[in-house]
């Protein structure tokens, strides 16, 4: 759904790290940035800052990264959403 909703590639969508999520400008937003070995964007122009789309926050988007993040150690998994591509938000 990430994806979906951004128009981004499902490779950057399932590589998110929590401190993708951001807030610019007082908006809810997804960075995405190139900055991990794992992380492969297409081309320079795909590294960009997208609104988070209102069909992701009423579906609870926040709260199921806030979930996780609790859930689990951040020096474990090195900030990585490591569940994102067994749920929901994957397609």
């Amino acid at each position: 759904m990430i994806a979906m909703f951004t128009g981004s590639r499902l490779n950057a969508a399932i590589t998110l790290q929590f401190d993708n999520i951001i807030i610019k400008d007082g908006i809810k937003c997804i960075n995405f940035i190139e900055n991990h070995p794992m992380k492969r964007l297409k081309t320079e122009a795909s590294e960009r800052i997208i609104p988070i789309a209102p069909q992701l926050l009423e579906l609870g988007f926040l709260e199921y990264v806030k979930r996780k993040k609790k859930q689990y150690d951040a020096k474990r998994y090195g900030l990585y959403i490591p569940t994102l591509y067994n749920s929901q938000w994957y397609i």
